[in-house]
């Protein structure tokens, strides 16, 4: 399981399983092939809190397949930074 909050920046994007080539993800890992249409990318907001039950959760959950959005710039070229804040939980019992 895991907890991800974003303080500041862009919030963490996901996608529907229906969206995602599941073979590119696990052998490729370029984001132009894994999602099946850009325009079905979610995205949490500054402050929303997510909770991803994951794979290992019990009672079978799938994983949210899910990343960090790109890197967006100030008008004057300088890096927007994200402060987010991630708990990952290794097992529930």
């Amino acid at each position: 399981a895991r907890a991800i909050i974003t303080y500041n920046g862009r919030g963490t994007e996901m996608l529907r399983h229906d969206n995602v080539n599941f073979w590119e993800l696990r052998h490729c890992g370029n984001n132009a092939h894994i999602v099946g249409d850009d325009s079905q990318i979610f995205s949490a907001g500054t402050g929303d809190f997510l909770f991803m039950k994951g794979l290992n959760f019990p009672g079978g959950a799938n994983g949210l397949v899910h990343k960090s959005p790109d890197v967006h710039y100030h008008a004057d070229g300088r890096v927007m930074n994200r402060l987010l804040l991630k708990i990952d939980v290794p097992k529930l019992s």
